[in-house]
């Protein structure tokens, strides 16, 4: 938020100000095992609750939805039990199609390197 404040400080409008330092918002994870039915992960930074003990999930924005190479994407889980992750449609994360998990209280975070996926790193 103080960056957002910052960059507002030097000038931009409260608009610019929030492209420039990216969106954040929470979001419930959904589904069970399947990107068919999880929740779209719709912010730059994501804190993510997983309601039951199956495994929710969140999907990646595909080329098709306007991600483009450079974007970012962050992923924190704010969980008591592990989220699923999924690369959206064929794309990819790390050359796989496959779910990543991430634990409780851990962060993916993803850096769109082409067109058709995503690579990433998961906290420690």
């Amino acid at each position: 938020m103080s960056r957002i404040r910052d960059l507002m400080g030097t000038g931009n409008s409260a608009g610019s100000a929030k492209a420039i330092a990216g969106t954040y918002g929470t979001l419930a994870a959904a589904g069970t095992s399947s990107q068919a039915n999880s929740t779209m992960a719709s912010y730059e930074t994501n804190y993510v609750t997983v309601g039951g003990a199956t495994a929710n999930g969140v999907v990646l924005p595909t080329s098709a939805q306007g991600s483009q190479p450079g974007d970012s994407c962050t992923i924190f889980n704010l969980s008591s039990t592990a989220c699923l992750v999924y690369p959206g449609g064929s794309e990819t994360a790390n050359g796989s199609t496959s779910a990543i998990s991430v634990a409780q209280n851990k962060m993916l975070i993803l850096k769109r390197v082409v067109s058709t996926g995503w690579g990433y790193i998961v906290t420690a």
